[in-house]
């Protein structure tokens, strides 16, 4: 299958998790952590991404463990490890996932997101106001799952929640 489905070396691991990304199974990233260290788990997943991978093709489907998506921050570890395996990066804000949307990040739209546990994003990310993790002074809009999947429909991902 190539290197696209190790588990390779994240911030704080060994690398020896066995998951592969394209099917759903234990986590190995921060889901014991709280906000601002799995904010902090996405910019290190970013600085330690490998450039050298391809997307994988159009069409392809992912599947997102979302029994860690009590929070945004916790929904962008998810993402990445749906997408590019334990440890992968697909955004840490919404700047930045738009641009993994656009491809070369590891998946080329569009794609299918089937995302697993979605009961606990449902009880989690709800409209109303929000601290970003990186930021605790500011009070803004919360990203709430309705947002999140209005960008994915706009990006032509289908997104099948379970």
């Amino acid at each position: 299958m190539g290197s696209r489905n190790r588990c390779r070396p994240g911030p704080g691991r060994s690398g020896n998790c066995g998951t592969p990304a394209d099917r759903p199974g234990p986590t190995c990233g921060p889901a014991g952590y709280d906000r601002a260290l799995r904010h902090e788990w996405a910019g290190a997943a970013l600085r330690h991404r490998d450039s050298g991978w391809t997307d994988r093709p159009a069409g392809h489907t992912y599947h997102l463990d979302g029994r860690f998506v009590t929070d945004i921050e916790g929904f962008y570890c998810a993402l990445g490890e749906a997408i590019n395996g334990p440890g992968g990066y697909f955004g840490w804000n919404l700047s930045a996932l738009d641009h993994c949307l656009r491809g070369r990040w590891g998946a080329m739209p569009p794609f299918r997101l089937i995302w697993h546990h979605a009961e606990v994003a449902r009880r989690h990310l709800l409209p109303g106001y929000d601290r970003p993790a990186y930021t605790q002074r500011a009070w803004g809009p919360a990203i709430d799952l309705h947002y999140l999947l209005d960008i994915f429909t706009e990006s032509s991902i289908e997104v099948d929640l379970r």
